[in-house]
């Protein structure tokens, strides 16, 4: 039932596009909207001003043992594939309170228990790759309904937390994750 009440808001064009201002008043990174890899398009924007939608639980896997104190946060939907059978990249800018708490995020959204085994026998769930010149977290995780890999980056930038889920094919999500202007 989300999904469909996110489809019809994104249908019905109320979602808002505006950035977030981190607690210390300097801006966010933008949610990248244009010149995106070839293959995505924008979708949608949803954050805390977006109509019937609970920030607090599109965020829940940034909750966790480690406090995160007040956040702002923002969701980015991209069409990668074809609408309704392929699953959307998402990029996901939380604004905390400090650095502590952005690497608290960071590391409850790294210490799920969905994380705990490897996506399929054989393929490692985390290691390192490179975006914008800093060393960031890939994920490997299952995805789609023919149970491909997924490649996922995670990092903080000071206050802000990042995470680009991407999709199958490796150079375009980390493509993606190189949109976030830092």
């Amino acid at each position: 039932m989300r999904h469909e009440l996110l489809s019809i808001i994104l249908l019905l064009g109320v979602i808002p596009l505006c950035g977030c201002v981190g607690q210390d008043g300097t801006a966010a990174p933008d949610l990248p909207r244009e010149n995106l890899p070839m293959g995505f398009s924008f979708r949608g924007e949803i954050n805390a001003s977006t109509p019937w939608i609970n920030m607090t639980e599109e965020l829940e896997e940034f909750y966790g043992a480690n406090d995160i104190g007040a956040v702002n946060g923002s969701i980015a939907y991209y069409v990668w594939g074809e609408p309704g059978v392929d699953y959307d990249a998402k990029i996901t800018i939380i604004e905390t309170e400090d650095e502590a708490h952005a690497l608290a995020a960071v590391e409850n959204f790294r210490l799920q228990p969905k994380y705990e085994k490897p996506p399929f026998l054989g393929v490692d769930r985390f290691g390192t790759a490179q975006v914008g010149g800093r060393d960031v977290l890939e994920i490997r995780d299952k995805a789609g309904r023919d149970q491909s890999l997924r490649y996922s980056y995670l990092w903080n930038a000071g206050e802000t937390a990042i995470l680009v889920e991407g999709n199958g094919n490796r150079t375009q999500s980390l493509e993606l994750a190189s949109t976030i202007a830092l």
